[in-house]
């Protein structure tokens, strides 16, 4: 666990991604996130492609999040195109605040989840 918080779980995706409210309120890990700088400080992350994926939004980095971490949001991994660069892939820890999910043929043509939380802790 990033944070050594005693609540917080290795997520499966597929399972967030399939039934997301369950998880409002817990913390939860994923490795493997593809995450960018997008916006003044906002953060996004992507989990998986394809069939179903998962967004996550978060407003702030959380304290433990290493300055080189810190410094590479603001560097290689700034702005939305980064988000597919291999070099940009963290494992995260968030505490779910709110969560959307549709099914295929909705807004972007497949189905998708989005997490939302209030920051993001990053290895």
């Amino acid at each position: 666990m990033l944070t050594g918080s005693a609540a917080a779980d290795f997520a499966d995706a597929a399972k967030v991604a399939a039934a997301p409210r369950p998880f409002i309120g817990r913390t939860i890990v994923f490795q493997g996130a593809q995450c960018a700088d997008t916006v003044r400080g906002h953060f996004r992350c992507l989990i998986g492609r394809g069939s179903r994926s998962i967004r996550i939004e978060a407003s702030s980095l959380g304290p433990t999040t290493s300055d080189e971490i810190a410094e590479k949001l603001i560097g290689p991994c700034k702005g939305e195109d980064k988000l597919a660069s291999a070099s940009c892939r963290f494992t995260i820890e968030i505490t779910v605040t709110s969560a959307v999910s549709a099914q295929a043929g909705a807004k972007f043509g497949e189905p998708w989840t989005h997490l939302f939380s209030n920051s993001i802790e990053m290895r």
